[in-house]
């Protein structure tokens, strides 16, 4: 980890095994980036910066390789109340669109590195979303997973 002698525990998860927490030992020195490198097990670097005053801990995860753990939350989704309708378990490289019941593409985003990507209900001319239940196409390469959602104005 850089800078060296920042941890005071560094942890795999119990529940996930790709994540890894770190509790830090010098708040003084947040607001930079870490860099924890993983060697003959991930052969990964990842990097999170930290803000001052937002807590004595952070966690690193890889990206996803495939769609298995890909989801969407919350359900129904309620943009006033939630703000945004978030998928996750995304791995680089993912597409998603929303498309309306007769096939009408309403949004569309792609994810260069992995993650999440949030609708928060406007299409993709600057419009508002109309109330009513979409359908979700989550693409990456061959692998393809799909679902309904419930969009609540």
């Amino acid at each position: 980890l850089e800078p060296s002698g920042m941890v005071q525990e560094a942890r795999v998860d119990s529940l996930e095994a790709d994540r890894i927490h770190l509790i830090l030992s010098d708040l003084e020195r947040a607001g930079i980036l870490y860099t924890l490198t993983v060697t003959d097990i991930w052969n990964l670097t990842l990097d999170k910066a930290i803000l001052s005053g937002i807590g004595d801990a952070v966690s690193f995860a890889l990206p996803a390789t495939d769609l298995s753990g890909a989801g969407v939350a919350p359900m129904p989704f309620v943009p006033d109340r939630d703000g945004a309708l978030t998928f996750r378990g995304l791995p680089p490289g993912t597409t998603v669109a929303v498309l309306s019941l007769a096939g009408e593409r309403i949004w569309e985003e792609r994810t260069e590195s992995g993650g999440e990507i949030d609708w928060t209900g406007w299409n993709e001319h600057g419009q508002v979303a109309a109330a009513g239940v979409y359908v979700y196409i989550i693409r990456k390469d061959d692998q393809v997973k799909r679902g309904k959602l419930v969009l609540i104005r």
